[in-house]
């Protein structure tokens, strides 16, 4: 959560060439953690949730699944 929020702050405060100028790049993230006995695919479809919970928030922001 901290190299992501990490990522995230760096991605909004660059200036990136290829965009027009005022434009500005403002990730979304979401995150899980592998539970015991949990497969792949339940990992990542937590992690999709917290991706949607991320943009319903207000974007921009890093939000872990539960």
């Amino acid at each position: 959560a901290i190299l992501a929020e990490r990522v995230r702050s760096h991605c909004e405060a660059t200036r990136h060439a290829c965009l027009p100028e005022g434009w500005s790049v403002t990730p979304s993230v979401g995150l899980s953690q592998f539970r015991p006995g949990e497969d792949a695919e339940a990992a990542i479809r937590r992690a999709d949730a917290a991706l949607y919970a991320a943009k319903q928030g207000g974007r921009n922001r890093v939000e872990i699944s539960p």
